[in-house]
């Protein structure tokens, strides 16, 4: 089955980079890039959206309206500073940078629920 990625990063080569991660491990998905919060919220109103990278900062707040519009979607935040941090949100789960090989494994273990829909 195919599922729909959307990676927010402002940083075109982090989305890239991202991509060919997620890729390479699922060769099926389909993915979406958004450089801004404007074009993340065009993509989730234009296509349905399983799991949703944001690595941006204006994330939590995007996440929240993100959340409104994909409530069945999994939405992860990179968090920059290094650690994990509890999300006022169910759907958000934040994990820390840097994205290597770990931390992809983390977000497709997270990401598993959402993508059973």
């Amino acid at each position: 089955m195919n599922y729909t990625v959307l990676l927010v990063d402002a940083e075109r080569n982090s989305r890239l980079q991202l991509r060919s991660q997620l890729a390479q491990q699922r060769p099926g998905w389909h993915f979406l890039e958004a450089g801004s919060d404007d074009e993340a919220i065009d993509h989730s109103i234009r296509e349905p959206i399983q799991l949703v990278s944001i690595h941006c900062a204006t994330g939590n707040d995007l996440a929240r309206k993100l959340h409104a519009l994909l409530p069945h979607s999994t939405l992860i935040q990179w968090f920059d500073q290094g650690a994990d941090t509890p999300s006022s949100l169910p759907q958000l789960h934040y994990l820390a940078t840097p994205i290597d090989e770990a931390a992809i494994r983390q977000l497709l273990q997270l990401s598993a629920p959402a993508l059973q829909h």
